[in-house]
This record gives structure tokens, C-alpha cells and sequence, in this order.
């Protein structure tokens, strides 16, 4: 009897990104904050990289998320404008609101 992986639930794109293989092909994604800063939780789920607090945890364990080039695994992280998070291909730049 031959066995069948688990399917996944995530896409190959996905998987690529996370395993760092996928070439970023977007643009960066400026991200405003009318605040002094945000949490790197907060901006994980503010832009749709993760539905829930838990996968925030998850994702960061992985060690694929860097933040100003430096591998990241706080959650609690404090991102000020300027900062750059790289994710699943994504760059994400944190930047100060004009509006008001």
C-alpha cells in the first residue's frame, strides 16, 4: 500500500516564499501607521500576511521574517516608520500616515 503525503493548505507560491526560494517580484508595499509605531504582529495581520494572532507565532518560528535585514521571531517587535519587513517575497515598508 503506497502512502499519500498529507495535502497541503497552502500554494506552492506560498511555500516558495516562505522557504525564501521565490524571487521577489512586486513592488514594496508602503504601509502607513498613524501611530508612533506597530507591532510586527499587528503588521503581519493589518496587511492580510496572516488571518490570526496564532499564524503570526507560527510564521515567526519558521525564521522567514526579517525586519531591517535581521531574522525576526518577536511578534512583539516594535516597527517605526522606515522599518522594512521582508516576508514570503513581500517588502513591506513601514511609513508614517500624511493623513490625519
Amino acid at each position: 500500500m503506497v502512502s499519500t503525503p498529507p495535502k497541503s493548505t497552502t500554494s506552492p507560491r506560498t511555500e516558495a516564499n516562505l522557504a525564501g526560494d521565490y524571487p521577489r517580484s512586486v513592488p514594496p508595499v508602503d504601509v502607513p501607521i498613524t501611530t508612533e509605531h506597530i507591532t510586527l504582529g499587528q503588521l503581519l495581520k493589518l496587511t492580510g500576511t496572516v488571518e490570526v494572532g496564532g499564524d503570526v507565532r507560527s510564521l515567526l518560528a519558521s525564521r522567514t521574517v526579517t525586519v531591517d535585514g535581521e531574522v525576526e521571531d518577536r511578534r512583539g517587535r516594535k516597527l517605526r516608520p522606515g522599518a522594512v519587513v521582508r516576508v514570503a517575497g513581500d517588502e513591506l515598508r513601514v511609513v508614517r500616515s500624511s493623513g490625519g
